[in-house]
Formats: C-alpha cells, sequence, structure tokens
C-alpha cells in the first residue's frame, strides 16, 4: 500500500504531516501515514482534517520512536466533522527499545457523528521507557467498539515512565464481546486513569469485554470514572 512517512535518522527532527480533505481512506493493506525517529530528534505531529476518515485491514496511522536519545514522539490529532471507521487498523504512539528517553505522544480523535472500531482495531500509546506514554482522547456522538478491538495505554516490563490516561466523551458508548479499554503498566510507573462521560449511555455486553485499569509490577493502577444516564453491563462484562 502506499505511505506518506516523515522521518529522520540523524540529530534533526522529523517534520509534520498535515493532511486536510473532504474524504480520507487508507484502503491497502500496509497504507500508512508516520512520522518517525530512530536517532535524538523529535518526531512531527500528525493532523488530519476530513469529513470521514476510513481505514481498512492493514492500515496505521502512527508516530514511533526506535532508538536510545529520541526526545518525543509526535501527537496524533484527527478531526472529522462526520465520522472516525477502523476496520482492522491501528492508530498509535509507541516506542520500542527498552531505555529510550523519549516521551510518547497523545492521540486525540474528535468526529461529529461517530467513532468505530471494529475487527480487532485499536488505537494504543506504549512507553517501553523512561518517560510516560501519551494520553488518549475521543470526543464523538457515538464510540462503538466490536470484534476484539480495543483502546490502550501502556507501559512495558522495565520502564520507570505513567501509562497515559483514556479519556472519552460521547452521547453513547457500546463495548460489544471482546472488546476493551485499559491503561495498564508492567514497569515501575503507575497506571493511567480513566474517564468515560457518556449523555445517554455506556453499554458492556459479552464475555471478555472490560474497562480496566491495572499492573502487574510495582505501579499502581488508576482510577475509572464513569458519568452516565444508563450504565449496563451484562453477560459477562466487567469493569475493573
Amino acid at each position: 500500500g502506499g505511505s506518506i512517512l516523515s522521518g529522520t535518522a540523524g540529530g534533526g527532527n522529523s517534520g509534520n504531516i498535515t493532511i486536510s480533505a473532504r474524504d480520507i481512506s487508507l484502503t491497502d493493506n500496509g497504507s500508512s501515514v508516520t512520522t518517525q525517529s530512530s536517532a535524538a530528534g523529535t518526531n512531527g505531529n500528525i493532523s488530519i482534517e476530513a469529513t470521514t476518515l476510513t481505514m481498512k485491514p492493514g492500515t496505521i496511522i502512527a508516530s514511533h520512536t526506535f532508538e536510545e536519545g529520541t526526545t518525543s514522539a509526535g501527537n496524533i490529532d484527527i478531526h472529522a466533522t462526520d465520522s472516525v471507521s477502523m476496520s482492522g487498523a491501528v492508530i498509535s504512539s509507541t516506542e520500542n527499545p527498552e531505555g529510550l528517553l523519549s516521551n510518547q505522544g497523545n492521540v486525540t480523535i474528535t468526529a461529529g457523528r461517530a467513532v468505530s472500531l471494529t475487527n480487532n482495531s485499536s488505537i494504543v500509546t506504549r512507553s517501553a521507557g523512561l518517560n510516560d506514554s501519551g494520553n488518549v482522547a475521543i470526543t464523538a456522538g457515538d464510540i462503538t467498539l466490536t470484534d476484539q478491538s480495543f483502546l490502550k495505554t501502556d507501559t512495558l516490563g522495565g520502564s520507570t515512565g505513567n501509562a497515559g490516561n483514556i479519556v472519552l466523551n460521547t452521547a453513547a458508548l457500546t463495548l460489544n464481546p471482546g472488546t476493551s479499554i485499559a491503561a495498564s503498566t508492567s514497569g515501575s510507573g503507575n497506571a493511567g486513569h480513566i474517564s468515560i462521560t457518556a449523555t445517554d449511555h455506556v453499554t458492556l455486553s459479552g464475555s471478555g469485554t472490560k474497562v480496566a485499569t491495572d499492573t502487574s509490577s510495582t505501579g499502581n493502577a488508576g482510577s475509572i470514572i464513569i458519568n452516565t444516564k444508563q450504565l449496563t453491563i451484562a453477560d459477562g462484562g466487567d469493569i475493573s
């Protein structure tokens, strides 16, 4: 698939990527919009403005850091006046090796009507180094996760940073079987907090469906705050 890439392998910064169009579609497996750095530079930000953003299986929007000394990953900002639709797709801000000194960028998505994740789609921020992973913030009329899709902020073993927070503002949040929203830590830093505000309802249904903040190391788990008119947990759904 086609790619838009801004990267650096030296000491400089990678540039920003800004895309503005009525309808934006990433359709072919391997198609991507990426900023990356493998040295001491700072990643550029990714900014996307559209009526609709559609991501098909195997497509990626990401900001990655790879080598020790990188200062920070870029932010990912997506604004769609109608909808963001992901099927088998990934939006991420991550660092790969342990020991990095970088801060990871935030992922912010705003959609006028809906944000939907299906077919094992994911929105992830992750730190394997010494600083924090980024926050995930989504504002939309409806937010729906289906078919093993998930939102996650985390830190890996050996990391000392904190996992980012997850903040959702919507009318209706629906988590179908096997989907999850999680902030976790496997390092000495703390897991992030999860805040959900839904003016109509929050629904978790089915085995494996969860909203969770957890720790598997010395860091503390975060808090979960849900403000909604109607909360439904059914058929094995879990908040923990």
